[in-house]
């Protein structure tokens, strides 16, 4: 129940998050990756796992030889640890390396355990407690016949334990070896159990990275086609006056097209294209070209209705990563009530974040709300209530509202509807007033080479740097470009260069081209990467994201013309 709503609706709410420093926040992003992929790559690294089992074996022997209170074998177990235990340890990584079969690892652990109590008998005890440990590793428990090896596992370490009680008449070994034996049986079911589910998520994450790889090849020929529609409206209506019919219907189709871009946006959100760069945007005229968008997506009988009470309120974020958010719940609020005529709220309001200025944004549904257990797993990753859907809606809504500083709380209840909240932090005054003046289509000098396999893409964009005043040259391959820029390297004064192209991509090419004339001025152009990063070494390239309007080319040859004047 939250305290402060009188009518006692419950809200779950995600982690909230530190105050929203951009460039603070970024480093210390970064700074976590590093060091979490430098663990990964160490975890997964065959070497080093063999190098801790060695140090460990070697520091076992070295007690065992300088501590008489070890026990009467300790010679034994010392040259049992260095010559047995540390050479079958090579054996194991060097024919069966860890990355490969990691199930099989905790096998080796646990005859050493097993060994060292039988050497040294008054470490009965605390070996048991190691062996359990063994037994259950979480490498055993990600193999699909975990409880296959669960069991073998255990039937080695009880009577391996067994038999050094025995033979060592360890006092009281009984009742924890019985123990043991009565309840592991419900641990091989639990894991079982859970082998199942994991094999269940891995059938579903493979369907779904399929189903990314097609959005994104979709996304790449969408936004090739809408950068010639767009390109060519806007051409043509410089072609006529303002006053003729034909210029409201170009004007028309521009807005459309600007329209249908949002949902290639979409396909490569969902094709798992990492978020663009930041910029301010002003939430209601992003929220509300979105919903004009989703009114025809949403189910029949459904309406969608927007009310605002901003007053130009700008977040900073990615334009995709924030409609995307966005929309993942208004689709699950539609969803919601498909089976009845119904009306999605959506909501804008300032509202304070974390102690600063924020938006935000309400949907609400009057469906038929969630109880108490299905609200506690719906950030849960593949959970769903829905009989068609993914499950992956509010996680991927959540994670995304992390990344921008903000958080998502959602109120319901069992026949009251659902009222999602998203909070967005609005990014500094200085940034947000900081307006990038729209550029007029004044003649520019020079030639320019466009560099792309799409025949229509460049044909549109070599008319929009004749409307800019250059000269154009075009090339349909990165052979042809380095080909071109070979003969004449001082004639090009810019190049537009596409990253998805067949034979050559656009970063081989881009080195290339850097090669025949260091200090080129280069513009990438792309609809969709799969290697969306740039390289290191190109990451102050300017990126023109397609489909692009007259005046952000424009815009994008100023960038690169004063940074060849530097």
């Amino acid at each position: 129940m939250h305290p402060d709503r009188p009518d006692g609706a419950a809200i779950s709410e995600g982690v909230r998050p530190a105050r929203f420093e951009p460039q603070a926040a970024g480093r210390a992003q970064a700074a976590r990756a590093r060091i979490v992929q430098w663990v990964e790559t160490l975890a997964r690294s065959s070497p080093a796992i063999l190098f801790f089992r060695t140090i460990g074996a070697l520091a076992i022997a070295l007690v065992a030889c300088l501590v008489p209170e070890v026990g009467p074998n300790r010679f034994p177990l010392a040259g049992v640890l260095v010559g047995v235990c540390i050479p079958a340890a090579i054996w194991v990584e060097r024919h069966h390396p860890s990355s490969e079969t990691s199930w099989s690892q905790p096998l080796f652990d646990l005859v050493a355990v097993v060994t060292l109590v039988h050497l040294v008998p008054h470490m009965w005890f605390p070996a048991l407690v190691i062996g359990l440990m063994i037994v259950q590793a979480p490498s055993v428990a990600e193999a699909t016949a975990s409880h296959t090896f669960y069991g073998v596992f255990a039937l080695v370490l009880v009577v391996g334990m067994s038999l050094a009680a025995i033979v060592h008449d360890v006092p009281g070994w009984e009742l924890p070896i019985l123990a043991m034996t009565v309840l592991y049986p419900s641990v091989i079911f639990y894991s079982y159990r859970q082998s199942l589910r994991s094999s269940e998520l891995s059938r579903r994450a493979r369907a779904l990275e399929g189903l990314q790889l097609i959005a994104g090849g979709v996304a790449h020929d969408f936004n090739n086609l809408l950068t010639s529609v767009i390109g060519n409206a806007e051409l043509a209506r410089f072609e006529i006056p303002e006053t003729h019919p034909a210029y409201e219907l170009l004007d028309d189709v521009v807005r459309g097209a600007t329209r249908a871009s949002l949902l290639s946006a979409r396909l490569l959100a969902f094709s798992g294209r990492r978020p663009g760069p930041a910029e301010p945007l002003d939430v209601e005229a992003e929220v509300r070209d979105l919903v004009a968008l989703l009114r025809p997506v949403v189910p029949k009988g459904v309406t969608l209705r927007l009310d605002s009470a901003l007053g130009g309120e700008r977040v900073l974020a990615d334009r995709a990563q924030l409609q995307q958010i966005v929309m993942n719940v208004v689709i699950n609020a539609g969803e919601a009530i498909a089976s009845l005529p119904g009306e999605v709220a959506v909501h804008l309001r300032p509202r304070d974040v974390d102690g600063r200025d924020g938006v935000e944004v309400a949907i609400v549904d009057p469906g038929i709300g969630m109880p108490p257990e299905v609200r506690a797993r719906i950030f849960d990753p593949f959970y769903t209530s829905k009989e068609r859907g993914h499950g992956l809606g509010l996680a991927s809504a959540r994670t995304q509202l992390r990344e921008l500083g903000g958080r998502i709380e959602v109120e319901s209840e069992p026949g009251r509807g659902t009222k999602v909240l998203l909070l967005f932090p609005c990014c500094p005054h200085d940034v947000a007033t900081r307006a990038t003046p729209r550029t007029t289509s004044e003649p520019g000098a020079g030639t320019a080479l466009v560099v792309d396999d799409e025949a229509s893409v460049r044909a549109v964009t070599g008319r929009m740097l004749a409307r800019l005043g250059y000269d154009v040259v075009e090339a349909e391959s990165g052979t042809r470009a380095i080909e071109r820029l070979r003969m004449e390297p001082e004639a090009i004064d810019v190049v537009l260069l596409d990253l998805r192209m067949p034979g050559m991509d656009g970063w081989t090419c881009l080195d290339a081209l850097l090669g025949i004339r260091p200090g080129l001025p280069v513009i990438i152009c792309s609809g969709h990467d799969p290697n969306a990063v740039a390289p290191a070494r190109h990451h102050a390239v300017p990126r023109l994201d397609k489909p692009f309007p007259l005046d952000a080319l424009a815009r994008a040859l100023e960038v690169v013309g004063r940074s060849a004047d530097v």
